[in-house]
């Protein structure tokens, strides 16, 4: 048995599939299967942080820290969403998970107004989401973490 453990903020979507899927390679060829045959890296993290670094360094990376210390600037509002319970007086770690399943019609309609607009499902529903939010609340700037590949090269 493997475990293979991984804060999000460490490793991204992409990166982990590729990482399990080497692993698969190799573990077949541990035991008897064809050759991984894995192919070496174009770039390696170095690479990639000297690239991050350089970009930071210049007027886009100048334009993109303002960009964000104005977006995320204080104050902030505090949301208050209706509850069916009050808050609690300290911050917990417990959390909780509703699946929630939509009809066929429903989806293939969410899917076209995505490709319609020139996005995806995700960045779809992540808007609905937060107009929901705008709903309960009446706060426009809500800011809402999600885990994305974020990537544009390998």
């Amino acid at each position: 048995m493997l475990l293979v453990t991984a804060h999000h903020i460490a490793v991204d979507g992409l990166s982990q599939m590729q990482l399990l899927d080497e692993l698969r390679s190799l573990y077949a060829e541990a035991t008897g299967g064809p050759a991984a045959g894995l192919a070496r890296a174009e770039t390696d993290y170095a690479d990639f942080t000297r690239w991050q670094s350089q970009m930071l360094e210049g007027p886009e990376g100048r334009r993109l820290v303002d960009y964000w210390r104005t977006q995320l600037a204080e104050p902030r509002a505090r949301i208050e969403l209706p509850a069916d319970r009050r808050r609690q007086a300290r911050r917990s770690t417990r959390a909780a998970t509703l699946a929630v399943s939509l009809d066929a019609g429903l989806s293939d309609g969410l899917r076209q107004l995505a490709r319609n607009e020139s996005t995806t499902l995700y960045v779809v529903l992540l808007a609905a989401f937060k107009t929901l939010l705008f709903r309960y609340t009446g706060t426009q700037d809500v800011i809402v973490g999600t885990p994305t590949f974020g990537r544009d090269r390998p």
